[in-house]
C-alpha cells in the first residue's frame, strides 16, 4: 500500500469521524429537547455561554451614528413623555419602583434611572455617542429571548431618539421630588411639536436637569 492510498484512507476516516460526531451532537440535542429536560420557564437563568453570546451578539450588531443637537430641551421633554408612558412599569423611575409585572420578567429590567449609580443632584452628563447608539438600537429592535419589545414598528426613529436622550442624559440625574415635577409640568406633553406653543416651554428655553421650569 503506497503513500498516496494511506493519505486517501486517512483523510476518508476524517470525514467519517466528523460526520459521525456532528449526527451524535444532533441527536443528543434533540434527545434533550424532546426529553421536556430543558427549562423554559421565564423565572430560570440562562447560562452563562448564552448571556455572553447574546451580549456579544447584541454590542457587535450596533453601528449607529449619534444625530446633532439629540439633547436638546424638546427632544428631552419629548423623550419624558414616552418614557413615563411606556417605560416606567418595567423600568422604573427616582422614587418609583417598577409594577409588580416586572418582578415575574427574566432578565429583570434594569432601573434606567440608577444607570451607572449616578449621584443624585449632580449635573446631567451628556454621554458618549457608543452608550446612546445602543440604547436607540435596543428601544428600536428590543432583545431576542427578554421582554424588551422593540417599538421601531410604532415610533419614529426621532422619537425613539428622544426617549434616547432623556435616559441617558437626564434620567439618572433627577431626584424623586424632581422627576414629579417633570410630570407635573411635561406628563401630558407627548409629541413636544404637536403641542400648542403657549401651552409648552420653548425649545428655546433650555431644560434644566433637575428642574425643567
Amino acid at each position: 500500500m503506497n503513500i498516496n492510498s494511506l493519505n486517501k484512507m486517512n483523510l476518508k476516516n476524517i470525514i467519517i469521524t466528523i460526520f459521525l460526531t456532528f449526527a451524535v451532537v444532533v441527536l443528543i440535542a434533540l434527545f434533550y429537547i424532546y426529553s421536556g429536560s430543558y427549562n423554559v420557564s421565564q423565572l430560570s437563568s440562562h447560562k452563562g455561554i448564552t448571556e455572553w453570546a447574546a451580549e456579544t451578539a447584541m454590542e457587535r450588531s450596533v453601528d449607529i451614528e449619534l444625530p446633532s443637537e439629540i439633547y436638546d430641551s424638546s427632544n428631552l421633554i419629548t423623550g419624558f413623555s414616552h418614557y413615563n408612558e411606556m417605560c416606567v412599569d418595567c423600568h422604573g423611575a427616582p422614587g418609583m419602583e417598577p409594577a409588580e409585572l416586572a418582578k415575574g420578567l427574566y432578565p429583570e429590567p434594569p432601573l434606567l434611572y440608577d444607570l451607572h449609580g449616578a449621584e443624585k443632584g449632580n449635573e446631567a452628563n451628556e454621554q458618549g455617542g457608543e452608550e446612546a447608539s445602543e440604547f436607540f438600537w435596543i428601544i428600536r429592535n428590543g432583545i431576542r429571548m427578554t421582554a424588551m419589545p422593540g417599538f421601531g414598528p410604532t415610533h419614529s426613529d426621532e422619537k425613539i431618539w428622544a426617549i434616547t436622550a432623556f435616559v441617558v442624559h437626564t434620567l439618572p440625574f433627577l431626584a424623586p421630588r424632581e422627576y414629579i415635577k417633570w410630570k407635573e409640568i411635561y406628563g401630558d406633553e407627548g409629541d413636544v411639536g404637536e403641542s400648542k406653543p403657549e401651552e409648552r416651554q420653548s425649545p428655546d428655553q433650555p431644560v434644566v436637569s433637575h428642574d425643567p421650569v
